[in-house]
């Protein structure tokens, strides 16, 4: 919540879990530790917002994403997802830096009560590298890292 910078803007990025995803959900952000690189396979979808506050990176993103059940619900570490169309569309809109409010649910509620708390807490999608990256795993630990 609160407000937020967009500082960088990046097509069709690349991901890596944080620290604090890979301490607290191993299992299921282990196999990503190097990164993802980007392409349909990235979580970050077709385009990325970065966001920053106070001149640091959250670690926060707009952008979009290929998991569609997962857009309007809980699901992610705090992003904010799009379906890649529409990220595409507000990405050309964006100019860099561009201030953002994120609303907290207090302000949710009072300015959007019909649609607050319709999403649902997503269990998270296990997925392997294999699956997820297909050939390139197999040389998984010698790719660069992505951001």
């Amino acid at each position: 919540r609160g407000g937020a910078t967009i500082k960088l803007k990046r097509k069709w990025p690349g991901w890596t879990p944080t620290a604090n995803m890979l301490r607290t959900e191993p299992e299921v952000y282990g196999p990503f530790r190097r990164g993802i690189p980007g392409g349909l396979s990235s979580p970050l979808g077709s385009r990325a917002l970065y966001l920053y506050r106070g001149g640091r990176d959250t670690y926060y993103r707009i952008h979009g994403t290929n998991d569609l059940d997962s857009i309007g619900n809980s699901g992610s570490a705090g992003c904010i997802r799009m379906f890649n169309q529409d990220i595409i569309h507000l990405f050309e809109q964006v100019d860099i830096p561009t201030r953002v409010h994120i609303r907290g649910p207090e302000e949710s509620q009072r300015v959007d009560p019909e649609n607050y708390e319709r999403g649902v807490e997503l269990p998270p999608k296990i997925i392997s590298p294999e699956e997820l990256l297909g050939v390139e795993a197999r040389n998984a630990d010698h790719l660069p890292i992505f951001e």
